[in-house]
């Protein structure tokens, strides 16, 4: 059944409070309670109660078809077509703002028979019901005019709706097609439309023609304002649109890189392909480039954006696999060992048969290297700790400089055999001595507290190498040619073996975790059997790296342990409880003494360079 049009009826107070202000549904077969009839709600068709005494209903009767249509159960109601139907046209909806106004709503009363020859009664005129979207559009139209004598004339029909009510609509794309009689179909709402009322014609009476009013049109509301920018017919936002990022039509590029990201107008990709980084942004509107650097090259974002490898006259630099390589001094005379604290690096010039020894310093940063000492025999081992302290194999002599004062050297002791292999530790000098045809044996010795006399620390050794001492005052050495490592606990004086048949060690460190050596090989270098070793805190001897080209020197840190391959021209590095190894640098010459800091690795070679690679 079509809608009705029912604005006139009014419901009670009782019934508002009963039957939720007449929106409560007739019972299954159409009964109310008394004092109510069921009728069609024209919104929905649904069946509900209404009060009888606003129907114009007489008691008997059981449905109200429309107003003043009474009839004892609904399958009695006229059929559809001999009344007028609703002429209720809705504008277009929109998203934004307020939707446009709808039809008028038309009449909806047919004309009566005439009990004679006599013409067929007026069309009712359009209900005065306005849609609550359009409180103010006018009333329906009216009705028909009386239908002409003769014979039966069948009504007139309705009026159509009167003129729908302009509301300030929002945006809509375009209003949507009215139906004949019922109600225009709103489209997607973006810009700005305009809904049309339908048209509802009355039915033609035998007597005459009755005619509704006309539908009006509803007008939409202004197009929606972008909240962003638009380039071309889209809206966006230029501060995240990876496609218009910072101005309409930059694209980030996808060079070198994996998912794009635009930050706050800037193409921020930081998912580059590895050994590639997004260090530099397009001036302007200029196109973006990617990941537009090579992390394993660029002298100014070398491993990562941004870090610079500084290279101070006369000092060079380069980028390599990431990492800053810089020579921070070169013709030095031979250098051996090396040690760093942080602010400078410090070596040992061992000199040659007609040229002296020395002991210099250059920032950690590069400059021009510094004289702490010169003319020295041939000094070797390196250690400092507020003072820079050194071995003179040739001299004999043990001496310091301090670095406080930064004046002349002062010799800690005198009449040693080939002293080397010097550590401190807690303000205790260790170094080794080797026999001599009036002692046979060589000899660990200790300087307690830096002052005072030297004394054996361990005597009876075969060949006392290099030392070593960890955190906790536990004291390492290797014995070359007995092919041993040596301890001696912390607080003891017992000489314990730690390993023995090495394969000549020679170079030792050691941290929390356990001490680390290298085999330097018996090949003299031109088979690859040396070794990196390492024996953990309960004495556990393992092989770290093998097969090694006369590894040289060794440091170690809280991950990884470095040495240099003297014959190899490599400088490595591995981690401490073993796995894979890392080149940090080939093709250099004969890499002697290695350290380490928080930033860095640095070396001497037998070319006369002091090397530095920054570190991952």
């Amino acid at each position: 059944m079509k809608q009705i049009a029912i604005g006139l009826l009014a419901i009670t107070a009782a019934c508002q409070a009963n039957y939720q202000n007449g929106k409560t549904k007739c019972a299954p077969d159409y009964r109310c309670p008394s004092g109510f009839i069921c009728g069609s709600r024209p919104a929905d068709s649904v069946d509900v109660c209404f009060e009888l005494g606003k129907t114009n209903c007489p008691v008997a009767s059981k449905y109200l078809c429309s107003p003043g249509v009474c009839v004892a159960k609904k399958t009695d109601c006229p059929p559809p077509g001999s009344g007028g139907v609703i002429g209720s046209t809705d504008a277009g909806a929109s998203i934004d703002s307020a939707t446009g106004g709808s039809g008028g709503v038309t009449g909806s009363n047919e004309g009566g028979r005439s009990a004679d020859s006599g013409g067929g009664a007026s069309g009712g005129n359009g209900s005065d019901a306005r849609v609550p979207d359009a409180p103010d559009a006018p009333a329906g139209g009216a009705g028909g005019s009386v239908g002409g004598g003769g014979t039966l004339g069948a009504g007139g029909g309705p009026g159509t709706g009167g003129k729908t009510g302009l509301a300030a609509g929002g945006s809509s794309v375009t209003g949507g097609t009215p139906d004949v009689g019922g109600t225009t179909r709103s489209g997607d709402t973006n810009s700005g439309g305009t809904a049309t009322g339908g048209t509802n014609t009355g039915g033609r009476a035998s007597g005459g023609t009755n005619s509704g009013g006309t539908g009006g049109t509803g007008t939409g509301g202004a197009g929606g304002t972008c909240p962003g920018t638009k380039c071309g017919s889209t809206c966006t936002d230029l501060n995240t649109d990876v496609y218009n990022c910072g101005s309409c039509g930059r694209s980030c590029a996808k060079t070198n890189a994996g998912v794009l990201t635009c930050h706050a107008g800037f193409c921020d990709t930081t998912d580059c392909t590895q050994g590639w980084g997004n260090c530099t942004q397009p001036v302007g509107v200029a196109p973006d480039d990617g990941c537009e650097t090579n992390l394993n090259t660029s002298l100014s974002n070398c491993g990562a954006c941004g870090t610079l490898c500084k290279a101070l006259a006369p000092s060079t630099a380069t980028c390599t696999a990431g990492r800053c390589l810089v020579t921070l001094a070169s013709g030095q005379n031979a250098p051996l060992d090396i040690a760093v604290d942080g602010l400078d690096v410090y070596w040992t010039n061992t000199g040659g048969t007609t040229t002296a020894g020395s002991v210099l310093a250059i920032p950690v940063g590069g400059g021009g290297p510094s004289t702490l000492a010169s003319g020295q025999g041939s000094p070797a081992g390196l250690a400092v700790e507020g003072s820079v302290y050194w071995a003179d194999r040739l001299d004999g002599t043990v001496l310091k400089v301090d670095l406080a004062s930064a004046g002349s050297p002062t010799t800690l002791a005198s009449g040693q055999n080939s002293p080397q292999g010097l550590a401190i530790h807690a303000s205790n000098v260790y170094w080794a001595t080797a026999p001599t045809s009036m002692a046979p044996d060589g000899t660990v010795m200790v300087l307690w507290g830096g002052t005072g006399n030297p004394v054996p620390f361990a005597s009876g050794q075969t060949s006392p190498g290099r030392i070593a001492i960890d955190p906790a005052g536990n004291v390492y050495w290797t014995d070359p040619s007995a092919g041993k490592v040596m301890k001696v606990p912390s607080g003891s004086n017992s000489v314990t073996t730690l390993a023995s048949g090495q394969n000549y060690p020679l170079a030792i460190a050691a941290d929390t975790t356990g001490v680390y050596w290298t085999n330097s090989g018996g090949g003299g270098g031109y088979t690859p059997d040396g070794a990196i070793m390492k024996a953990d805190s309960a004495g556990t001897v393992t092989t770290l790296v093998p097969a090694q080209s006369t590894p040289n020197a060794i440091a170690v840190d809280a991950t990884s342990v470095y040495w240099t391959e003297h014959t190899g021209s490599r400088v490595m590095k591995a981690p401490i409880g073993g796995g894979a190894t890392t080149t940090l640098a080939s093709g250099q010459t004969y890499p002697n003494g290695i350290a380490v800091d928080t930033t860095s690795v640095y070396w001497v070679s037998d070319d006369g360079t002091v090397m530095k690679l920054t570190r991952k």
